[in-house]
């Protein structure tokens, strides 16, 4: 009888690890096809294709290595270990890991730190103004970008505190906090599929993604928007879930948690509007579960964060002198994107008529009709083969989602290995392409079998439904928008969720199900 069942017991134990394992290897497979396919676009791929093969091999060790040691200490694999000993050693192994990471990066950007330029450096000024570094400020740019205010307030909160407590390199601050938001952001993505899946490995597996993505190692040193929201989102999502009540009255654990995810999801749609999107999808999954009673004030609670969070910085805003700026600089920006989606490729890249448009014209309100009759004059653009295509492949098609928009440096030989990666200036700039279009055409890839099975079941798991429809929501919006494959960046942890949430399913399938065995 024993033996029948440490037999049943060894066969469980290796058909959830082969499975397991089996997914981190259907991930970087996946990966090389696609490194393979993106070097083969490029007719001097001889001449760096030796290194990317180190680097790629580097990452399938840091996945592989990283992921089966933990899938031998999973829980349901350690038959005849204590686990209540085991786990205070993890959480040790995790914060010297995390803190490991964390140096890494910041030895990784500190040698390729450099200046910003265009937005970024406009939005800076802004914030030295906010925290009352400089006199100076351009109130045209603010009047014209309204959406770039409050970051640049936010950050000039930042600066004030950082010059009060003496610290000189300001700019590296705003670097150490993106490092601290990005291992957050992380810790996220694994309690998310955890959560979602009931496994430490398949969390691991996306964290671990996530951290050892050279799009994220070169973003981190980005000092504007899209490197400030990246975990906005997916934070927001834990601290929602950990909200819904249990039992008929909320306890004070989630009170706390649902109002931290209204915070989160007011102050991250400030600094980025796209990270409302998540908000969106959690929203249709409400509607479409029959749970709108139920989770009512869930809901609520975020939607009054985020107006109130609105109502407050515009009304800032019209206290400023910028005010004064609005006949004349102030562009509605929807029409002012949607307009330019509508023109060739839909990007910065072409001389854009609606933009003209909308500044030659005096009066907000008029810029408004201006930009409504613009749209409806080019809206067969929407449907316009071609100009769908062009747009598809600046959104989708460029890899380095435009990081290199933010590496500038006069003396560009002086800078580290980063910089030489992610730079247009940059030697090694090849390198970094074929890696991350690698790698961004494998997460696409995967993220659309994981949302094709997820229609599967009869009503889609809230964790499923919400990745899968926050991925195809940013997806939409760029098409639908402004062309710009940068926008997609600090949704970056949803592509990574879907593609292991994606990799999972496959595998669970192929095993007919016998994972469900060890789920709690």
């Amino acid at each position: 009888m024993n033996k029948s069942v440490t037999k049943q017991s060894n066969n469980n134990k290796w058909s959830l690890m082969s499975a397991l394992v089996s997914a981190v290897v259907l991930f970087v497979t996946l990966l090389l096809v696609m490194l393979i396919i993106t070097v083969l676009r490029e007719p001097n791929w001889i001449e760096t294709g030796e290194l990317i093969y180190k680097k790629i091999v580097f990452f399938i060790l840091t996945i592989g290595l990283f992921g089966t040691a933990f899938l031998l200490i999973e829980k349901k694999l350690a038959c005849r270990i204590n686990i209540k000993k085991i786990f205070p050693v993890l959480y040790v192994i995790s914060a010297v890991f995390l803190i490991a990471y964390g140096i890494f990066l910041g030895l990784l950007i500190y040698p390729s730190l450099c200046g910003v330029r265009t937005d970024a450096e406009s939005l800076l000024n802004g914030a030295r103004y906010f925290a009352g570094l400089t006199d100076e400020i351009d109130w045209t740019y603010f009047a014209r970008w309204r959406n770039n205010l409050p970051a640049a307030v936010l950050i000039g909160f930042i600066y004030r505190m950082g010059s009060l407590l003496g610290i000189a390199n300001l700019d590296f601050l705003l670097v150490v906090l993106n490092i601290i938001h990005v291992i957050v952001a992380g810790i996220a993505i694994f309690i998310l599929l955890k959560k979602s899946t009931v496994y430490v490995s398949v969390g691991l597996l996306g964290a671990l993604t996530f951290y050892a993505s050279p799009i994220v190692w070169g973003y981190t040193q980005a000092r504007y928007t899209d490197a400030f929201s990246i975990g906005f989102g997916v934070i927001a999502l834990v601290f929602w879930s950990a909200s819904l009540k249990k039992k008929e009255k909320y306890s004070k654990a989630e009170i706390i948690s649902l109002i931290l995810s209204g915070l989160f999801w007011a102050i991250g749609t400030e600094i980025k509007a796209t990270v409302a999107i998540s908000f969106i999808a959690v929203v249709i999954w409400v509607f479409i579960s029959g749970n709108i009673k139920k989770y009512a004030i869930n809901l609520l609670v975020p939607t009054a964060c985020i107006a109130m969070a609105s109502f407050s910085f515009n009304a800032y805003a019209n206290s400023l002198p910028l005010k004064e700026y609005d006949d004349t600089w102030h562009i509605p920006l929807v029409y002012y994107y949607m307009g330019m989606g509508l023109e060739g490729d839909g990007s910065y890249s072409d001389d854009s008529e609606a933009l003209h448009l909308l500044m030659s014209t005096t009066g907000y309100d008029d810029k408004i009709e201006v930009g409504r009759n613009f749209i409806w004059e080019h809206k067969s653009a929407l449907f316009d083969k071609e100009h769908v295509k062009q747009k598809a492949l600046v959104n989708f098609g460029t890899g380095t989602l435009n990081v290199m928009d933010f590496y500038f440096a006069d003396n560009p030989a002086e800078k580290g290995k980063l910089f030489q990666w992610c730079s247009w200036q940059g030697e090694s700039r090849r390198i970094y392409r074929y890696w991350v279009t690698a790698e961004w055409d494998a997460l696409l890839i995967l993220f659309a079998v994981g949302w094709f099975l997820m229609f599967g079941k009869h009503i889609p798991d809230f964790y499923s439904f919400t990745v899968y429809a926050t991925g195809v929501g940013i997806m939409i919006y760029v098409m639908l928008f402004e062309a710009n494959s940068r926008q997609l960046y600090n949704h970056w942890p949803w592509f990574v969720c879907g593609a292991t949430l994606a990799v999972f399913s496959v595998i669970k399938r192929v095993v007919r199900g016998r994972i469900d065995e060890f789920q709690k």
